[in-house]
């Protein structure tokens, strides 16, 4: 993902909303991530890399949330690039429909900006509307476009070796909660 990784990476740096801890995982990459991540390490106080041996994406997003300090946690692929506001919104978001959870829409690039966000209206869906509903182009499972608060994973792991690992926990995350905030934006 090397190719990949600056542009993540500077997308996180550059959110409008500044107070966040980023954790870096290399999962025993091969291709360069790893001086990458600690090239940013220097660059910013706010990002910490951690080095594992390869072991899959379920077991990268468990060494982060054992690394993490703050109330609330994102994923971000690491070939995936997120807009300036993108945390700002699902922050506001989870505030402002109470919920432990809150999602976002997503917009497919291949390097073209982003367009100008319309609408960034906060709904609070019971978890079943949530997964009923067709919201966000029917990805529900995915880890990716949400923001959970940490209390969310005192039980819930991903877990490790299975494919799609997002798809094994959201679902949880979301009955465990009871309702989702989300958002078209």
């Amino acid at each position: 993902v090397s190719a990949y990784l600056n542009q993540c990476v500077d997308s996180i740096l550059s959110q409008t909303y500044r107070n966040l801890e980023i954790i870096l995982v290399d999962d025993g990459s091969t291709d360069g991530s790893g001086v990458i991540c600690d090239a940013y390490v220097k660059k910013d106080c706010r990002v910490k890399a951690i080095h594992k041996t390869n072991a899959g994406s379920a077991f990268a997003r468990e060494s982060g949330l054992h690394e993490m300090t703050g109330k609330y946690v994102m994923f971000v692929d690491s070939d995936d690039w997120i807009h300036p506001d993108y945390l700002k919104i699902l922050y506001n978001t989870a505030r402002q429909t109470s919920c432990k959870m809150s999602a976002c829409g997503f917009y497919k690039t291949e390097g073209e900006p982003f367009p100008e966000l319309q609408d960034t209206a906060a709904q609070c869906l019971s978890a079943d509307d949530y997964y009923c509903g067709q919201i966000h182009g029917g990805v529900t499972a995915v880890a990716w476009n949400k923001l959970y608060h940490k209390s969310l994973f005192k039980k819930l792991r991903y877990p490790i070796g299975k494919l799609h690992e997002d798809e094994f926990t959201t679902y949880q995350a979301v009955y465990q909660t009871g309702r989702v905030g989300v958002t078209s934006a």
